[in-house]
């Protein structure tokens, strides 16, 4: 079988171009069609005495690692999983960077952000189990008796999109506001409704605290005037001003520590600060606007809705995981 020109390893047909006939750069590159940048790359690697018809690890071919060691790089994240850096962990087991990432992702690793959290101890767990139970009495129907309160803030500089579409060679660019400002919001949501929004600047205390609770307890007392228990986290503002608020009329139900999971209210304000980064403000009062806007829209009845229909698996699954904690 006779070869043809083009059978054969371009390489190589440079090779005797270049070495045995001398022929110029440009000449060769011309005649095999290559680029004239890969003709003068392939010069100079040859004045350095490197063999190019040699595939290097890195350069035309994925690098193969042992299954053994693939097993050691697993094994070594999964002991340091925050400082075991590509770079580190292939310099002990020498392969490169981009094989350390290969492999974890051969092997189901993900790089993704740390999630901070309090470890829940057995005395925490018990109590969430129980606030769970009693919830579930009665076919659930104390879920539908509770007002779920809590505070948010936010500021203007994270009121955009995160994510965007960009055409090829485009990139979208966000101007953050000449003057940024922080605001926090305190809502409270039932089956039933929802107080209206309270937008305020200044940090929270106990007296201030009190103050707007207060405000808004008439719209509580509308939507149920049967009566109906309170809830709030247990920060220490908050156990300050039990005593005052239930002279007032408020019955507070014993809500667990460290149980953001537990109050449907959080995914509310996931909720509100998405579409908040929609409206794009670029003020305060347009931020102000779009919290309002947007919280009297997720909080329409039929809105709400779903978030306590959850609730009964979310407790029930509680229960299941021994008071451990939950995705939300």
């Amino acid at each position: 079988m006779v070869l043809s020109s083009t059978d054969i390893d371009p390489k190589l047909r440079f090779l005797v171009l270049y070495q045995d006939a001398q022929w110029a750069s440009s000449r060769i590159a011309y005649t095999l069609n290559i680029p004239q940048r890969t003709i003068q790359d392939w010069i100079s690697k040859i004045q350095q005495g490197i063999d190019i018809t040699k595939i290097r690890p890195g350069r035309g071919c994925k690098e193969t690692i042992p299954e053994d060691t693939k097993t050691n790089i697993k094994r070594a994240v999964q002991r340091k999983p925050q400082t075991s850096s590509t770079r580190k962990v292939g310099v002990k087991y020498e392969v490169s960077p981009s094989s350390v990432g290969r492999t974890l992702k051969e092997k189901g690793f993900k790089y993704k952000k740390v999630v901070i959290k309090t470890e829940l101890d057995e005395n925490q767990r018990d109590k969430r189990v129980k606030y769970c139970k009693n919830m579930l009495k009665r076919k659930g129907k104390p879920i539908d008796e509770i007002f779920f309160s809590d505070e948010m803030g936010i500021r203007l500089s994270e009121a955009h999109p995160p994510m965007a579409w960009m055409g090829p060679r485009k990139k979208v660019k966000y101007e953050k506001p000449l003057r940024d400002v922080k605001l926090n919001c305190w809502g409270a949501i039932s089956k039933n409704g929802s107080t209206s929004l309270h937008i305020f600047k200044k940090n929270l205390n106990s007296e201030r605290y009190e103050k707007i609770v207060q405000e808004h307890k008439q719209e509580m007392d509308e939507l149920y005037p049967r009566g109906y228990l309170f809830m709030h986290d247990h920060l220490p503002l908050h156990d300050a001003v039990e005593p005052e608020l239930e002279r007032h009329g408020l019955n507070f139900v014993d809500f667990p520590t460290y149980s953001p999971d537990l109050n449907p209210l959080e995914n509310v304000w996931a909720a509100l600060k998405r579409e908040v980064a929609n409206d794009q403000p670029r003020t305060e009062s347009e931020l102000k606007n779009s919290l309002r806007n947007n919280w009297e829209n997720l909080t329409q009845e039929n809105m709400l809705r779903p978030y306590f229909e959850n609730l009964h698996s979310r407790y029930e699954e509680c229960i299941e995981f021994e008071g451990q904690r939950l995705p939300y």
